[in-house]
């Protein structure tokens, strides 16, 4: 969540004062929090309104752990929450967060719901930062495995309070850090039971499911998730403001539906409803959304001193990052479509376009790629792409045949990240 000036391996959420979606306080360079309603130069300034620090992303598959503190005994919580996470696998929600890379891939869309257990009361009812810690750090040491892939959920009942960052139902709802335990780089979130404080923490008072407290910890678990495997050691994905991709969109839950109990809902995963903030979508110009599609294309560079790359397809890296290496020649293709580029050569300019895997660049003569353009000549939908340029980093995203890249600079290009979009 909220980048706030807290600890630095934590980023908080924000608080609930209002259905309408409020800014976080503004407070230096993060941790991760949902912030309660009402509630740092980038080195790349990424057109789509957030930044990229260099730091890693979650790239594989994740699995979500849930700890749950205190007192749960008879709370459907236990149920509807790790249907939740189940729900969320390879869901378009879930897949926004595809729309976010590194230096090498770009996010996985899968999320496992994996091992569970109880914790009564070893830290006491009044935590810390450090009793978070040390929460995860007991589950790992009775029955949780110790998961580089994994988020492990701090969930608690709505007797316990939490005071770091502000506090919780005061600063915020929510939190994510990371924490070096068992020689793991460990991601793990906060989250209270919203019943503590459900004007705070919670858009409505009757949740979709009939469970108020639970149905308001989906959305900031959702949100806490989010952040985690986009910005999951508080140095990939952020804005100038510090805030992560869900703080952007906090408390904004877009168009929704009425349930059955007259409660508002604006998604259905696994056959439950749920009412979910919306995620920041880093495509075209930024926006929030509730989903993110991709379509298949795949895309293989030439690079200076190593050649032909293996093929790799959309959303992942082609090229190299941070070993001041060219691209000279790249070849795409897209199955159901017509794809078509044209590349920019150092002492030669633009290159006539050619489509569908035939190679743009030059193999061999060692020239560099400064420029391309990609555009779809047949079969739908549009093409996005970013790319990394001697001493600029990363930039974009362009569309259909508009350039990345330079002319007339005598500057690289050095690896391109490529998808199609519906």
């Amino acid at each position: 969540m909220k980048r706030h000036s807290c600890l630095g391996f934590v980023i908080c959420c924000l608080v609930a004062t209002g259905f309408p979606a409020q800014a976080a306080p503004k407070s230096g360079k993060p941790t991760g929090s949902t912030p309660v309603r009402g509630a740092v130069d980038p080195k790349h300034a990424v057109a789509s309104g957030i930044n990229f620090h260099d730091g890693p992303v979650m790239e594989n598959s994740h699995n979500a752990y849930f700890i749950w503190y205190g007192n749960w005994a008879g709370n459907s919580a236990t149920t509807l929450l790790p249907q939740l996470m189940t729900g969320l696998n390879g869901s378009n929600y879930f897949n926004i967060n595809g729309s976010y890379f590194d230096n090498s891939r770009h996010v996985s869309n899968g999320i496992f719901m994996s091992n569970q257990i109880f914790d009564g009361y070893s830290q006491g009812t009044t935590l810390s930062e450090a009793s978070v810690r040390a929460i995860v750090a007991r589950g790992l040491a009775n029955g949780l495995p110790t998961d580089g892939n994994g988020v492990y959920f701090v969930l608690t009942s709505a007797d316990v309070n939490e005071t770091s960052h502000g506090g919780y139902c005061t600063a915020h709802c929510g939190y994510h850090g990371h924490a070096s335990l068992n020689g793991f780089d460990i991601k793990y979130a906060f989250v209270g039971n919203a019943d503590r404080c459900l004007g705070s923490c919670a858009a409505q008072l009757v949740g979709p499911n009939g469970n108020a407290g639970a149905d308001a910890m989906a959305s900031v678990m959702a949100h806490e998730l989010s952040e985690a495997v986009t910005d999951p050691d508080l140095n990939a994905w952020y804005d100038a403001s510090g805030n992560e991709n869900a703080d952007k969109c906090a408390w904004n839950f877009g168009p929704t539906f009425v349930t059955g109990n007259g409660a508002i809902a604006n998604i259905t995963l696994g056959g439950q409803n749920f009412l979910l903030q919306q995620n920041w979508l880093n495509s075209g110009a930024g926006s929030c959304g509730m989903s993110f599609q991709t379509l298949p294309l795949c895309y293989q560079a030439y690079v200076q001193n190593i050649g032909w790359q293996p093929a790799i397809c959309t959303g992942d890296v082609a090229g190299t990052v941070g070993r001041s290496l060219r691209m000279e020649a790249i070849a795409i293709s897209a199955p159901g479509r017509s794809i078509c580029y044209q590349a920019y050569l150092e002492n030669i300019g633009w290159q006539a376009p050619v489509c569908d895997g035939i190679v743009a660049g030059t193999t061999g003569q060692s020239r560099r790629m400064e420029a391309l353009r990609v555009w779809i000549q047949s079969g739908g939908g549009h093409v996005e792409y970013f790319g990394q340029l001697q001493d600029i980093g990363w930039t974009g995203p362009v569309r259909d045949g508009a350039m990345i890249g330079t002319t007339g600079q005598s500057r690289r290009l050095e690896s391109v990240v490529i998808r199609i979009l519906p």
